[in-house]
């Protein structure tokens, strides 16, 4: 474990501030879960919680079988970032980061099509595309996107809605 040289105090009510510049590494942002966990050697360790953690290697999968089927580029939209590119999960998020534009285009409540959007911050590259979010009482979890997607029939925009669905499902209790 690497040491940061910052240390907190606990206030009375049990509360701990975690330094800003931890959360802008780690991309933690109000509203943020937090997990704990105590490791081998009995120290409390926090990590940002992710609700799809348990489900990378079901949405690699899912975005692998609907490359193959629409014969479009699908990626996965995540906590701001691409966390799912070329089939292959990237929970660090180094795909990239959203615009805000974009991200107030993916976190729709529901599927839709978009046109001449910019979707990473690094990159000028404008595209179209249809999102399927995954939505579980209210909150969204994260989207697939499928580039050119606006162009898919109204069949292929079903079977992606119903990979969105599946993975909705695993986690409305």
């Amino acid at each position: 474990m690497k040491a940061t040289g910052i240390v907190r105090r606990l206030d009375d009510l049990g509360r701990l501030v975690i330094p800003k510049e931890l959360r802008s590494l780690h991309r933690m942002k109000d509203g943020d879960m937090i997990e704990f966990f105590i490791n081998e050697n009995n120290q409390i360790v926090i990590e940002k919680f992710s609700a799809l953690k348990e489900d990378e290697r079901d949405i690699e999968t899912m975005c692998l079988a609907l490359q193959d089927l629409l014969k479009k580029e699908v990626i996965f939209i995540h906590d701001d970032r691409i966390c799912c590119k070329d089939g292959k999960f990237d929970s660090d998020g180094n795909s990239g980061e959203c615009t805000k534009d974009f991200l107030y285009t993916v976190k729709n409540y529901h599927a839709a099509s978009f046109e001449n959007v910019r979707i990473l911050k690094e990159s000028d590259r404008q595209i179209s595309g249809f999102i399927s979010p995954i939505n579980v009482y209210g909150d969204w979890f994260g989207s697939f996107v499928v580039i050119d997607g606006h162009l898919c029939t109204d069949n292929q925009k079903e079977i992606v809605q119903a990979y969105s669905r599946l993975i909705a499902k695993k986690h409305e209790h």
